[in-house]
């Protein structure tokens, strides 16, 4: 067999296979043929030299449809990061290992809720989750990860 990365725009990785099925890319060879499919999404890193503590707004609360457990952070601005509280990039992964489960989810062309489901159950962490997680470590703030993971 040959290993092949492509590129697919949907908003996460339960989309692309959405999107192969779309493609008319037949449910009983993309199956077999894939073993993983990757989101990502890039997120502005928060600048270490003057980040600071934030408490979660009633807003990203709201947006967030939970109220996120944790230390946050956001950037307050410095001259080391020219007044933005970013410096750099870090990205945020979405990983679905098709599974045996998966696999025969795909082939009777399941709807995406129900993949969704199944790869939840079988440990798949979504964007926002993971984005949530690295502004819980102060990598990035609560704005970007809402800003980033909104649409999803």
């Amino acid at each position: 067999g040959h290993l092949v990365f492509s590129t697919l725009h949907p908003n996460d990785a339960i989309g692309a296979v959405a999107r192969l099925l779309n493609m008319k890319v037949g449910p009983y060879l993309l199956a077999p043929a894939l073993r993983a499919v990757v989101a990502q999404r890039l997120v502005r890193r928060l600048c270490e030299a003057c980040r600071e503590e934030h408490v979660p707004t009633a807003a990203e609360v709201a947006t967030l449809r939970q109220t996120p457990e944790g230390t946050f952070f956001e950037g307050k601005g410095c001259e080391s990061c020219s007044n933005t509280g970013y410096s750099g990039r870090l990205a945020l992964y979405e990983v679905l290992s098709i599974s045996p489960a998966v696999a025969e989810m795909i082939i009777r062309q399941a709807s995406t809720e129900e993949l969704r489901r199944t790869a939840r159950s079988e440990g798949m962490t979504s964007l926002s989750e993971d984005g949530l997680e690295k502004a819980r470590k102060g990598l990035t703030s609560l704005e970007e990860v809402i800003r980033i993971t909104v649409a999803e």
